[in-house]
């Protein structure tokens, strides 16, 4: 992985939470979307990541940490949001992650070549 965050089967995570709220159908993947699926979920966060151009992208959201600090959890998450995704090198390092394993789990058959979750990835919580 070239992120500093993510391994590889947190990595599968995103991909493999896109495509669960995408199926049965057919999609064209999209590594941002996959990306804002996680921070919605994993961050319990309105923010989200834009893509400007093929390699820029823009984190909107939170900026500052919440003021009710008794939340260690909630405090903890969002420092960690915060610092990575305010830094455009973990977004492109992330993004080429994302996009390099999801191409991986197409030509192994985790993902079928028209975009649909097999009953592999399915199957498989982590990928190692």
């Amino acid at each position: 992985m070239k992120n500093n965050e993510f391994d590889v089967n947190r990595v599968y995570g995103i991909i493999k939470s896109y495509y669960v709220d995408k199926m049965p159908h057919p999609t064209d993947f999209s590594a941002i979307d996959a990306i804002n699926i996680f921070i919605k979920r994993y961050f319990n966060s309105d923010s989200y990541l834009e893509k400007i151009d093929n390699e820029t992208y823009k984190y909107h959201g939170v900026t500052e940490m919440p003021t009710d600090d008794w939340d260690a959890l909630v405090y903890m998450y969002t420092q960690r949001e915060i610092d990575f995704f305010q830094n455009e090198k973990n977004i492109l390092d992330l993004v080429s992650d994302v996009i390099e394993l999801q191409k991986w789990l197409v030509s192994e058959n985790y993902i079928s070549k028209d975009g649909v979750i097999k009953g592999k990835m399915v199957d498989n919580l982590n990928l190692v």
